[in-house]
């Protein structure tokens, strides 16, 4: 079990997750958002739905990561991942216990890429082309959601690395599932393992 401490300078924000640095500067922990953060950004239309993205994404992305734990040539495109982490609690930068406003059992810890990240629009042709190529190993071994990946190394195509990917794209299947059934089905719990 850890603590997270929650500072400037060892944190930063997506819209599902955050990032907190571990204090010694080696690893992350990309720890998710519930629904009660008030930085969560809800692209859905029932408040509700944002804990199962969340939880969906983190068992879709930690999926992913073990999938590469497997392939010594598909790890080389991504950070170390040191496995699952179940967080006891977020202390934010008055020393006040923030843990509501995070599923502390949906976090991951992974080796801390030093550098900026870019995304697919940012990236040069060669280092698209170097990126597609990546993509269609990771797809064909099982890691089917890429769109939202972000990039480090973009500048030296033989070393890029690539974070957020996941073994399907979580949002999708809810709101598909929300539009055509005006819920989210058990049988759509059951596909995003969340059951």
């Amino acid at each position: 079990m850890r603590i997270l401490q929650m500072t400037d300078s060892r944190s930063t924000a997506g819209a599902l997750a955050q990032i907190f640095f571990d204090p010694e500067g080696a690893t992350v922990y990309k720890l998710f958002k519930s629904r009660h953060h008030p930085g969560n950004i809800s692209q859905f239309r029932t408040e509700p739905y944002v804990d199962l993205i969340g939880r969906g994404t983190f068992i879709a992305e930690s999926e992913a990561y073990e999938i590469l734990g497997g392939d010594a040539d598909l790890e080389a495109h991504a950070p170390k991942y040191h496995g699952r982490v179940t967080v006891e609690d977020v202390i934010d930068e008055n020393g006040v216990s923030v843990a509501n406003h995070y599923l502390l059992d949906c976090c991951y810890c992974l080796d801390r890429i030093v550098g900026r990240d870019v995304k697919r629009t940012s990236l040069t042709d060669e280092a698209c082309s170097a990126v597609g190529a990546i993509e269609s190993s990771f797809h064909a071994a099982g890691i089917a959601y890429t769109l939202d990946a972000s990039f480090f190394n973009s500048e030296q195509p033989d070393k890029i690395l690539m974070i957020d990917f996941a073994t399907r794209d979580v949002a999708q299947v809810i709101e598909d599932d929300i539009c055509q059934c005006g819920e989210v089905t058990e049988g759509t719990h059951r596909l995003l393992k969340l059951q």
